[in-house]
Order: structure tokens, then C-alpha cells, then sequence
């Protein structure tokens, strides 16, 4: 997967080297400039996906729709079994402009380590890719 680009995010920045985010007092403020600054433009790309930032815009808000109707709220933990990609960037990026907490997993764990790891971090729910399903 490839976050494009780099250059896309200088102006949110208080210097030539983007090492310093300036006053974006959280990321979803940052994705909501980016997504309507950059509607048209590539914003993940990976070997199954081109999706510009107007569809991630899209697809995250969906997401976070579902995540509502679970019944979660901000600051709740939501646990992420995918697979490096689209789906992960997705799910990271929908649970944590909803304001929750992503709890990141290998989904290569054995159930019985997540079912650990995720009473352990008091998980609410858990979001996975459809080639986990």
C-alpha cells in the first residue's frame, strides 16, 4: 500500500521537512481538509485499489455509520484484524475520525489470542476484512 503522496500535506506543515503537523488539533481535522483539498487525487494505493480521497471520504463515513448502529461511542476500543491494504487503512482511519480507539491486531493471531488480547484492552467491538470473515 502507498499513501500518496508526501507532497500533498506541505502546506499543513510549518516547515520544508513535515516533520511538524501546526494547528490541526487532531487528525480528523486534518483528513476533512485533506479529503476536500484533494478530492480527485489518489489517496491509497494498493494492489486491489486506487481509491481517491473523496471515495475513502465516502467508504470511512459508511463505516463509521456501522460502527454507530453497533452502539459505540468516542473514546471506545475497536479492535482491527486486517491484513495490510485498503481494508486496514479504511478501518484505521473510520475508527479514529469516530473519535474511538483502534486496538491494531496481526490477523494472523490465533482466535484465542485476540479473544485475550481483546478482553485484556476492553474492546467493544471488532472490525475485520472480508478475507477474514
Amino acid at each position: 500500500m502507498i499513501f500518496e503522496t508526501r507532497e500533498l500535506f506541505r502546506k499543513y506543515t510549518d516547515s520544508d521537512t513535515l516533520d511538524t503537523i501546526v494547528a490541526y488539533p487532531a487528525v480528523v481535522e486534518m483528513w476533512r481538509r485533506c479529503a476536500a483539498d484533494y478530492a480527485a487525487l489518489v489517496a491509497v494505493r494498493d494492489d486491489d485499489h486506487d481509491i481517491t480521497y473523496r471515495e475513502m471520504d465516502s467508504h470511512m463515513a459508511g463505516l463509521r455509520g456501522k460502527l454507530r448502529d453497533l452502539g459505540l461511542n468516542p473514546k471506545d476500543r475497536v479492535a482491527l484484524l486486517a491484513p495490510n491494504g485498503y481494508e486496514c487503512a479504511l478501518a484505521i482511519m473510520s475508527v479514529v475520525t469516530a473519535g474511538m480507539t483502534a486496538i491494531i491486531l496481526p490477523p494472523q493471531l490465533p482466535e484465542q489470542a485476540v479473544t485475550g488480547l481483546c478482553m485484556m484492552t476492553g474492546v467493544k467491538a471488532i472490525v475485520y476484512g472480508e478475507s477474514m470473515a
